[in-house]
Order: structure tokens, then sequence, then C-alpha cells
């Protein structure tokens, strides 16, 4: 998976009156129990370092964080997947759990292979929340 992250409350350094977006790359394994549902281990790195700045104005600092989460997938019909779950976000300075929600999009491309374009929320222990968008391609076995 690739995608781009938005992190409204965070900054490079530079300006912190800007809204940040920074590079992401996920790998991602899901396990579909039948057509409607499937459990998802959703793994992602974000490629950058950021500050966010907390309500109370206190600075945490994010080095290549790295958020590991599992999520149930709803399948209203064969195009659509809406995910919840837990997880939890990686980084030398302060780890956060996360909760984190999202829908995914399937197109085939044969039997085997699809594409998949998303949209996921994480809320970071109420600290900070992220969106993130992705396109990611599938095997299936």
């Amino acid at each position: 998976m690739i995608g781009h992250t938005h992190i409204p409350k965070g900054f490079d350094g530079d300006n912190n009156n800007q809204k940040l977006i920074v590079p992401s790359w996920g790998l991602n394994y899901v396990f579909h129990i039948d057509k409607k549902w499937a459990i998802g281990w959703l793994n992602d790195m974000e490629i950058a370092t950021y500050v966010v700045q907390e309500s109370d104005g206190d600075q945490i600092i994010r080095e290549r964080p790295i958020i590991s989460s599992l999520v149930g997938i709803f399948k209203p019909n064969k195009y659509i997947g809406l995910l919840a779950g837990v997880g939890r976000e990686f980084e030398q300075h302060q780890n956060f759990w996360i909760l984190r929600t999202g829908i995914e999009f399937e197109f085939e491309f044969n039997e085997s292979w699809v594409m998949l374009p998303s949209l996921t929320y994480d809320l970071k222990e109420e600290i900070y929340d992220s969106w993130a968008i992705g396109l990611a391609v599938a095997k299936r076995f």
C-alpha cells in the first residue's frame, strides 16, 4: 500500500501553521471469513519526522512512526469494505494506542488480483488524529 497521511495538529518544524501531509507505506494481511466478513492486520509506516502540537501547548516529536492494527471488515456488497479496530503506534519517543476506522473500495483486475483505494481515520489516545488515503494492490490466495 502506498498513501498519504494528513495530520491536522502536525507540523514539520519549519512552519507550525501549516497542516501536515506525509507519505506512508503499508503492508496488510486480510483473512476473509465469508463474503461479508474479514479480519485484517494493517501495518503502516509514515515516512517523515514531524511535531504534533497538543492542546495544552506541549509538543510531541514523531520520527517515522509505525502503526499496526487489527480490524474487522464488513462488506455490505462486493465492492465496499467498512473497517474498524484497534492498534498501536510505535515510535522511539512515545507509543500510542489507536482506534482505526475506514472504508475501502475493491476493483478486480482478475480472479487473483485486486486494487483497493482506501480512506482511514486514526484517533491516537485523544492526543491527535490523522486521515490517510491509500492505494493497495492485493493478491488473493
